[in-house]
């Protein structure tokens, strides 16, 4: 007995370079996820908690656990990426947001509205037509900081008789959970503005809640980037730090179904350290005064090679 605590205790307590490469191949294959040295010590704990929660002996016997175990194979997702999030994260792209993008959006929507109505209006017109609501989609939302603040910015940014509906997704379906559940820490919640904090959550005992205004506005549900969108024809896609923990192969795919989820002239954005370079066609660069973000659509020279590789940032 004594022989196989210790072996167990052994198991745990480090993981050999030919073990931690195993993991790291298998989360590649199954997700796409990528774990380069400098983030091969969050692997590594992340597979020692499971040994521990599962009580394996060794490295290889959790492994084939894997193989034919899709609950824990989805515990050891959540364990290896707990990203991190925060209200209002990265203000000069919230302000591209609602300076630049959202302006030109609803512009887009007036011209729209205004045409169908002049249409319905003709002899033998169509009938009474209207603009629908704009659609945003959060992918890699974390434990729902980013859907939500787009929400309130949103309801602060929009037209009267203009709504929108936000799709959040992440491949942790811990992360998620908390997401949906919308219930922060006083500390998490302090960084929404105090007059954004008073209109869009209600105190509680342990912190604050997100009022259900927004809520009926925000759907949550696990993916992977790398498989089909959940959405189509959307007019913003938020995908930001999400790329750089993927595999080449995987960053590819991503971008393509990113691509497939965005309208055409809608909007994509992504982490700053990130680019699209060499990865699609099917963005161009837009330069703004508060950053860059990407408009849906061929750039001037209308197809660039892809051959360099999707590389992960730009620096």
């Amino acid at each position: 007995m004594e022989k196989t605590a210790g072996l167990a205790q052994r198991s745990v307590s480090s993981l050999t370079h030919e073990e931690l490469n195993l993991f790291t191949r298998f989360l590649d294959e199954k997700h796409g996820l990528a774990f380069p040295p400098e983030r091969s010590r969050a692997l590594s704990r992340a597979v020692q908690s499971r040994l521990q929660g599962t009580r394996a002996l060794t490295a290889a016997r959790y492994h084939r656990t894997l193989l034919h175990n899709e609950s824990e194979l989805q515990l050891l997702v959540d364990a290896a990426t707990n990203g991190l999030s925060r209200f209002f994260r990265n203000e000069s792209q919230l302000r591209v947001l609602t300076d630049v993008v959202l302006p030109r959006l609803i512009a887009v929507r007036r011209t729209a509205t205004a045409g169908a109505a002049a249409a319905a209006a003709a002899p033998g017109g169509p009938g009474p037509a209207h603009a629908g609501p704009l659609l945003l989609w959060s992918a890699g939302c974390s434990t729902g900081e980013e859907p939500w603040t787009l929400a309130m910015l949103m309801k602060e940014s929009l037209p009267d008789g203009l709504d929108f509906s936000i799709v959040a997704t992440d491949i942790s379906l811990r992360a998620l959970a908390v997401a949906e559940r919308a219930a922060y820490s006083r500390r998490r919640a302090e960084a929404v503005p105090a007059l954004l904090r008073a209109r869009y959550f209600r105190q509680t005992a342990n912190g604050y809640e997100v009022v259900d205004e927004l809520r009926r506005r925000v759907s949550f549900r696990a993916h992977n980037v790398t498989t089909p969108a959940p959405v189509r024809n959307a007019d913003v896609v938020f995908c930001r730090n999400v790329l750089t923990y993927l595999s080449e192969p995987a960053r590819r795919t991503a971008v393509e179904e990113l691509a497939a989820a965005v309208a055409e002239d809608g909007y994509l954005f992504i982490g700053n350290s990130e680019s699209l370079r060499g990865c699609t066609a099917r963005f161009r660069s837009v330069r703004t005064p508060h950053g860059r973000v990407h408009q849906r659509g061929l750039p001037p020279r209308s197809r660039m090679s892809t051959m360099m590789g999707c590389r992960r940032n730009n620096r």
